[in-house]
């Protein structure tokens, strides 16, 4: 009994999973509608292809654009020496106090301060000068609100504003003040510390306001 010839069968072809129905992006220019994507990462459907892919195209570029000025931003803030960025960091730490003690009296005659105004309305006062004292120009103790007038030169006499300091901080703090004399070298990091945190302490003292 003859046999019939073996022949080669094909393998069977394993079939593609459909991908799961989703929505034209309308966001990104799509029409809404649902649509079954052919490949995986395809967002839109056909008759949205070239609209959506131009939003991405801009979208991109926009992400670029950002990127750049970012870095941009941070190799600027490299170049910065400690002049510019104690003159910041001063700024950021003033803009705080007057903040911080808008609606206060004037630690020197007790005058209101109010913000606004040429200038601000008021200072953010150095017990101790920063010339005097260049290690207490961001120190707590040494800065608090002080009205334009008794903040002009020489309109503050020396004992007055020791006296000024016994009445704010009590004559063993202030005590401890004057005697602090330690020598300072700021650093460029130190600087921008004081300065970021000066920032975000005067945005949370703004938000807890509202």
């Amino acid at each position: 009994m003859s046999r019939s010839p073996l022949r080669a069968t094909a393998p069977a072809k394993a079939e593609v999973p459909l991908l799961k129905m989703r929505k034209c992006p309308v966001k990104k220019g799509g029409c809404g509608a649902s649509f079954r994507p052919l490949r995986h990462g395809q967002l839109a459907c056909l008759d949205c292809a070239v609209p959506v892919g131009k939003w991405l195209a801009t979208s991109k570029a926009k992400a670029a654009h950002k990127e750049d000025i970012k870095q941009t931003k941070a190799a600027l803030e490299k170049l910065k020496r400690v002049p510019e960025l104690k003159k910041e960091a001063q700024k950021a730490f003033n803009d705080w106090v007057r903040a911080r003690d808008a609606g206060k009296a004037c630690f020197v005659c007790g005058r209101t301060l109010v913000l606004g105004g040429v200038g601000g309305g008021f200072d953010a006062g150095h017990i101790r000068s920063r010339s005097n004292a260049d290690n207490l120009r961001f120190d707590e103790r040494n800065v608090h609100g002080q009205c334009k007038p008794c903040n002009a030169v020489g309109a503050t006499k020396d004992w007055q504003m020791r006296e000024a300091a016994d009445r704010l901080l009590g004559p063993e703090v202030a005590a401890e003040l004057y005697a602090d004399n330690k020598p300072i070298k700021w650093q460029r990091d130190q600087l921008r510390q004081i300065r970021d945190e000066s920032r975000a302490k005067l945005a949370a003292l703004k938000k807890s306001s509202r």
